[in-house]
């Protein structure tokens, strides 16, 4: 009897907490609806940019891809005149739109301004300030990462990132994942299904999302490049990004043997390296590996014991539409 008190009691707690993260899911649902209509409505004015804006989006939290995609975009497009945007999440400065100088501007910011050398990378939470700097400094054009949300900057070429496992989660946060409206996907000039293991499963989803929106479509995959220095080696990983398993699922095809992990939260970093490290060593680890997301954050010593790995990412369904993407890019700048 008092076991069955006590089950009950649990399961009451439960549905309590579930049902108040619903109520809180519906408020910001309705929240996000308000915004949309205040916008729609001229209430909150919409500023246009002189040099064309491409907005890279997605409608959940985080693990679609979206900074590896931006600079895959910046190799495959090969121009020096096209500057990225982005409002830097806990970047630990403030103030007025400027080009990122180092990790403090953010983790994804600096990591992207160290992959796109040749690219201005500019933080700002007002993104149209952003693209104003941009256009002083002689760019052509912006990639505004993160954009789909950011409403007060017009955007002339809208790509939406979708995860194909659960695209569209349970419902808005906090109760699920989802931070956008579905109906805002009829605006989407590209949508990108990421993380599709297979064709059949990428079809699927393409499906499913036709019911939402007219775009071009295409598919991609993380890609680790096989190297020499993991092949074969018992290694120890520490990862904080959007969608850990595939980072965690990539190392191991590359033939390693993972003898310690430590899932972080998305931008989180590993607070005793020391610790970590002497707990991988004990369980025979060789190397310690993590994302370049990761690396950024540590300082100059505890980067001597760690080996980053690039996340790329692959072109792996529809390619002739990702093509297309570019081609329609370099007309807009040209233009």
């Amino acid at each position: 009897m008092e076991k069955w008190v006590e089950r009950k009691q649990n399961t009451l707690g439960f549905s309590w907490v579930k049902g108040a993260l619903y109520l809180m899911s519906r408020l910001f649902n309705i929240g996000v609806m308000v915004r949309h209509l205040l916008y729609q409505t001229n209430v909150f004015s919409v500023v246009k940019a002189t040099i064309p804006i491409i907005s890279v989006g997605n409608i959940v939290c985080g693990g679609t891809g979206k900074s590896e995609f931006v600079a895959k975009l910046i190799f495959d497009l090969r121009r020096e005149d096209i500057a990225i945007l982005t409002r830097g999440y806990r970047s630990k400065r403030k103030g007025k739109s400027r080009k990122v100088a180092d990790v403090l501007d953010g983790d994804e910011p600096f990591m992207l301004s160290q992959r796109c050398k040749q690219n201005p990378v500019i933080i700002g939470k007002k993104r149209e300030e952003s693209a104003a700097l941009a256009a002083l400094m002689g760019c052509k054009g912006c990639i505004l990462d993160d954009g789909m949300q950011y409403l007060k900057l017009d955007k002339d070429l809208q790509i939406v990132m979708i995860r194909a496992e659960d695209p569209f989660s349970k419902g808005f946060v906090p109760f699920g994942m989802r931070r956008e409206l579905l109906s805002k996907l009829k605006g989407a000039h590209y949508i990108v299904i990421h993380g599709a293991e297979t064709k059949n499963k990428y079809d699927l989803v393409k499906r499913e999302l036709l019911c939402y929106s007219s775009a071009k479509y295409f598919g991609t995959k993380y890609c680790l490049e096989k190297n020499k220095h993991l092949s074969g080696k018992k290694i120890g990983v520490f990862c904080g990004i959007g969608n850990p398993h595939l980072f965690i699922d990539g190392l191991k095809s590359l033939g390693v043997t993972i003898v310690k992990k430590e899932i972080l939260c998305d931008h989180q970093q590993l607070q005793n390296v020391t610790e970590f490290f002497q707990i991988c060593k004990a369980h025979g680890a060789e190397l310690i590996v993590c994302t370049e997301k990761d690396y950024v954050k540590l300082d100059s010593e505890e980067k001597l014991g760690v080996y980053p790995v690039e996340i790329s990412m692959n072109i792996a369904y529809d390619g002739e539409e990702y093509h297309s993407l570019l081609r329609r890019i370099h007309c807009m700048i040209e233009n």
